[in-house]
């Protein structure tokens, strides 16, 4: 089959849709077969771990920041590309993608943030998904989602079919696992201002990512009997906005949190693979990938009960309500003062995570393309 996969969602700073489309498309390529990969991107985008003769890049003229030309764009001449490239599937990977008349059309579909927590998401693209992405979702062929949690939104808020949906979860990426060299691990710790005892999160400051409910509840620690506990933030550098700002200094707790900024992977495997915990306390994921990750090194978490983080997590971690700080904090200062329980984590962790692989979700993808071919 020769297959299109519309990758223009990938934008800087959308880590997430980054990770699915080049993971995806590696795992792909390196499948069995003799499939062909069209994989239309934005202007510039490049994707270093997706080097096949099978793939075949398309740069489009939509710029990397810029919405509006990307919606004029996909929506006014993607489906003469896909036409003109003699396309027999087109799968759009980031929850919007035009149909085009006589191909069949996959749609992934990972979250409906846009529902749940409309603030989180600006006005403009939520009310076009709003409008849209039903449209879209019931035109599809099939949808594929990585978690139950999100099937059952799609059937609810978007009136598909359960016949139409095909649950592929994700994988860790093909990087993650313990880093062995206790000294790299030291190293990095010491570059970026952490010390020993810490608890690691990869938060971003949108509300659903419940930011400020992690950081209550890190504050309950000291009274707890974990004065000396480190906060260790990675991910948005403007974490530190005038709310969460203020916030910080309200609760007593600068001297104790500290933001990295994006890492790269070699430096969040490390500060993983030194953390007493990993923290979690989004309130809405589609499935969750930075617990899998850690999951994979090795680091006991400590995650929100609600939504996808459930399922990926299944028996292997602390689950606990991310919107009661109380409840969370305690659930936090069980783990770091359990050393039986954090090791059994590990052990847990590491099993749980190779029961999903990028390799599996590939797989599951290609068997959708051929199902419909």
């Amino acid at each position: 089959m020769r297959i299109g996969l519309n990758a223009l969602m990938i934008a800087p700073g959308l880590a997430g849709d980054r990770v699915y489309c080049e993971e995806l498309i590696r795992a792909l390529t390196a499948a069995p077969g003799d499939d062909e990969f069209v994989v239309f991107v934005r202007c510039a985008t490049t994707l270093p771990s997706c080097q096949s003769d099978r793939v075949r890049l398309v740069q489009t003229p939509v710029p990397q920041r810029s919405t509006i030309r990307r919606t004029v764009w996909e929506y006014g001449f993607l489906p003469r590309a896909v036409r003109r490239a003699g396309l027999d599937l087109i799968h759009g990977l980031g929850g919007r993608s035009p149909a085009v008349r006589g191909v069949p059309f996959v749609l992934s579909i990972a979250d409906l943030i846009y529902r749940q927590f409309p603030q989180s998401v600006p006005l403009a693209p939520r009310l076009f998904m709003r409008l849209v992405q039903p449209y879209m979702a019931q035109r599809a062929d099939r949808v594929i989602v990585p978690s139950a949690s999100t099937a059952r939104q799609v059937v609810e808020l978007l009136g598909v079919h359960t016949d139409r949906i095909r649950l592929i979860p994700y994988g860790p990426g093909h990087t993650f696992g313990p880093v062995p060299n206790e000294g790299v691990v030291e190293r990095v710790i010491t570059a970026h201002n952490v010390r020993h005892p810490y608890i690691l999160s990869v938060c971003r400051g949108y509300p659903h990512k419940n930011l400020t409910g992690l950081l209550r509840a890190f504050a309950r620690l000291p009274a707890l009997g974990h004065s000396t506990t480190q906060l260790v933030l990675v991910g948005d550098p403007h974490w530190s906005g005038p709310e969460i700002s203020r916030l910080v200094n309200e609760l007593g707790i600068a001297d104790r949190v500290a933001c990295t900024g994006f890492l790269e992977l070699d430096e969040l495997r490390a500060l993983l693979t030194g953390a007493t915990l990993f923290a979690f306390p989004s309130l809405a994921e589609g499935f969750g990938l930075p617990v899998l990750e850690a999951m994979a090194c090795g680091t006991p978490v400590v995650g929100s009960n609600a939504s996808a983080v459930c399922e990926v997590v299944g028996g292997a971690g602390v689950l606990a309500r991310a919107d009661d700080p109380v409840e969370f904090a305690e659930a936090l200062a069980r783990t770091l003062g359990d050393d039986k329980l954090r090791d059994q984590l590990r052990v847990k962790g590491r099993a749980r995570a190779r029961e999903f692989s990028w390799e599996r979700c590939a797989a599951a993808t290609l068997a959708v393309y051929h199902e419909l071919s």
